[in-house]
């Protein structure tokens, strides 16, 4: 009973991350300390999960949501079908269904399409899904926030303290969004960081553990010493690494040097030899030969999200300044007179002001030195120790100061009206809500108990199976004559070997998509299906014919058999209790769904899907 206890908050959390990979509150981003379930990331391919997905609708001629889209107009009859490619750009605001006289739309459904991963990395798909089945779990999910919201659940002063904080970031992170909009990178910087990225130099290089070797040997080279020769002495007394010796010198992307050394070359001219370069630990001296500069359209690239990158940072640096100067009175001797380092125990008490904001509560000396403690994950002695404190002081202070006015400036241009920050709140509290109604409501009518995980553990013994392994070793043929006297051969004894460097017909060893097994142990369910129901019931020091479709003869030599073998229950409670919490709990939301569609009204609109996997 212990471990099932020890893992429920898991499995919840595991649960939460399923569903809303589903639902339209997927893309909530999480506030600091209280992540949302789900997160949905940019699909990787070129082919997004229900891309040729079609829905056929069935709606009341006189709806008045059709009165959007003329499209859709004409015909007769009080019915209206419309077959519709669900990533339709144009039609996103189509319901499939209205929850409670609230519409699910195409736009929902296509949201719900798009991966989700976790804070842990973990992501998951709705491919492979029957769309049905994914419609049916929005609609659950929308009628159980209306419950949750009916029984308060949305008053919950933990869930509104984030999603008050969440409203802050989110004010401040699309007003630099809009900041940002219209800024690009200058062309001059970028052609300039393309050309530094691109060069290459072709250099010799002399590495030495001790400076004075290194001193040592760069006077010599100064003097007029030869330097492969005074390079190849340094070399054989083992005093230092000579670089490009064999090879008259190495040509070295400008990007892949030690910053140092980079920029020692960048003064350079060719023949000439750098100074003493103190680079990662050691002491290098290098010569230039030569420059050459390769194009290099993904360089190119790169350097232009440098430059927009930087230039992006400026103008928020001027944003701040800027704003910082409309809306902030800082009290710049009290400031300056603060030892936090000493005084931090009465600091967090001090309740002075440090800076006045226009139209907006104070900044406290208690407030920045609270977040300046809380900078330092090792310890705030350890940072005093480190001298850290007086130099973290006033970017605390700025980092301080640049929420507070950020969001002040947000407010004034109307940002929280706007419908692009209603909905990522409305959603992100939706995913609040929805989790705090599975933990509170849905979860407490579970019950898991050994016996569960005993019986699940018996039905899926093939699951919970280590694979077989076969060591194989293949000879492969042109015709199936050849390959069945070497098959004969085998069974008579002949040595694998000789017979592979002796046995005629045989396929040359570059043919395409030809298989060739050299005795490494590999798993049955890795092979090709043919070549795996050829092996079926191979057995140790026998041998068996295969032929695929490219007329290739295969005679298979099975060198060892390690048959499949079960996992004690004991190796797989976990992830067994995991799979049996969540068939437990999906039975329990189809109830509750299927209740909750009694009391707040469902009306669907979906006729049917030309597909029935996604």
């Amino acid at each position: 009973m212990r471990i099932l206890m020890k893992n429920v908050l898991g499995l919840v959390v595991s649960v939460l991350i399923l569903l809303f990979c589903f639902n339209p509150g997927a893309e909530a981003m999480p506030t600091q300390g209280h992540p949302a379930p789900g997160k949905a990331i940019d699909q990787p391919d070129a082919n997004p999960v229900g891309e040729e997905l079609v829905v056929t609708l069935d709606y009341p001629r006189n709806a008045s949501w059709l009165a959007e889209y003329p499209q859709m107009q004409g015909g007769k009859g009080p019915r209206l079908i419309a077959k519709v490619r669900v990533t339709d750009e144009k039609l996103t605001g189509l319901p499939m269904a209205t929850v409670d006289g609230e519409p699910l739309t195409l736009g929902d459904f296509r949201q719900a399409l798009r991966p989700a991963e976790s804070d842990e990395g973990e992501v998951v798909s709705a491919s492979g899904q029957n769309p049905e089945d994914l419609l049916r779990r929005l609609i659950d999910s929308r009628v159980f926030l209306a419950e949750a919201r009916e029984i308060g659940l949305d008053q919950l002063p933990e869930l509104t303290k984030y999603v008050d904080v969440f409203k802050r970031q989110t004010l401040r992170d699309l007003l630099m969004e809009k900041t940002l909009a219209e800024v690009k990178g200058d062309e001059k910087v970028v052609e300039r960081l393309y050309r530094e990225s691109i060069r290459e130099s072709l250099i010799k290089a002399v590495l030495f553990s001790k400076e004075e070797d290194a001193k040592e040997f760069a006077a010599r080279i100064k003097q007029g010493k030869d330097f492969d020769e005074e390079a190849a002495k340094v070399a054989a007394e083992k005093k230092g690494e000579f670089k490009g010796a064999t090879t008259g010198g190495e040509f070295v992307p400008r990007r892949e040097m030690a910053p140092e050394i980079a920029s020692a070359i960048d003064l350079m001219q060719k023949g000439e030899v750098s100074p003493v370069i103190p680079a990662n630990k050691k002491f290098a001296v290098v010569q230039l030969l030569d420059t050459r500069s390769p194009e290099n359209p993904h360089a190119k690239a790169e350097a232009r999200t440098k430059a927009l990158n930087f230039a992006q940072n400026m103008a928020l640096i001027d944003f701040n300044r800027a704003l910082t100067e409309k809306y902030v009175k800082l009290d710049r001797e009290l400031f300056d007179s603060l030892d936090f380092a000493k005084d931090m125990d009465e600091l967090l008490k001090d309740k002075r002001t440090l800076a006045e904001i226009k139209g907006g509560d104070p900044v406290t000396v208690a407030d920045v030195a609270d977040a300046l403690k809380s900078r330092y994950y090792h310890g705030f002695g350890r940072a005093v120790e480190e001298g850290k404190i007086d130099k973290d002081k006033i970017m605390t202070l700025n980092d301080y100061i640049a929420k507070q006015v950020f969001f002040k400036e947000a407010l004034a241009q109307g940002i929280d009206q706007t419908d692009q920050f209603r909905v990522q709140v409305r959603d992100y509290e939706n995913s609040l809500v929805f989790g705090a109604f599975l933990k509170k409501v849905l979860v407490p009518k579970l019950s898991l108990a050994m016996d569960d995980l005993r019986t699940y553990y018996d039905q899926h013994k093939d699951k919970y199976a280590t694979p077989r392994l076969l060591a194989i070793r293949s000879l492969a043929f042109s015709d199936d004559k050849s390959a069945r006297y070497a098959l004969e051969k085998l069974q008579q004894g002949t040595e694998f070997n000789w017979l592979k460097a002796n046995a005629s017909g045989q396929v040359d060893g570059d043919t395409k998509g030809l298989l060739d097994f050299r005795g490494n142990l590999v798993t049955v369910t890795s092979l090709p299906a043919e070549v795996s129901k050829a092996l079926e019931n191979a057995s140790a020091g026998n041998a068996y014919l295969y032929s695929d479709d490219a007329g290739i003869h295969y005679v298979l030599s099975a060198d060892r058999v390690i048959p499949s073998q079960l996992q004690p229950f004991e190796n797989v409670q976990e992830e067994i209790l995991k799979a049996v919490y969540d068939e437990k709990l999906q039975k329990v939301m189809e109830g509750w769904g299927s209740k909750l569609r009694e009391v707040y009204p469902v009306e669907i609109y979906v006729k049917e899907f030309n597909d029935t996997k996604l």
